[in-house]
């Protein structure tokens, strides 16, 4: 699923950032947003805000439609498939 389809407080496992955007995908990774890290998620509007550790991150609704994420915990949140 991606993260867009997330409700709030949901706990979730990033699987792959998908982002067409090569700039999006480098941003995303540097705040933390690797495959198998923990997200939650606090906000869906106006934009999507997810805590990933300490750090809070807002996305438009583009970007949180690329976060593809898993429920499953660590081991099974690597994945290279899409959503």
């Amino acid at each position: 699923m991606s993260l867009a389809e997330m409700v709030i407080g949901q706990t979730a496992y990033v699987r792959t950032v998908a982002h067409p955007s090569a700039s999006t995908r480098h941003r995303l990774l540097s705040l933390g947003m690797v495959p198998g890290e923990r997200i939650i998620l606090e906000q869906r509007s106006p934009s999507f805000v997810i805590r990933v550790g300490w750090t809070r991150i807002a996305l438009d609704r583009e970007t949180a439609e690329q976060v593809f994420v898993t429920s499953e915990g660590h081991d099974g949140a690597i994945d290279t498939g899409r959503g």
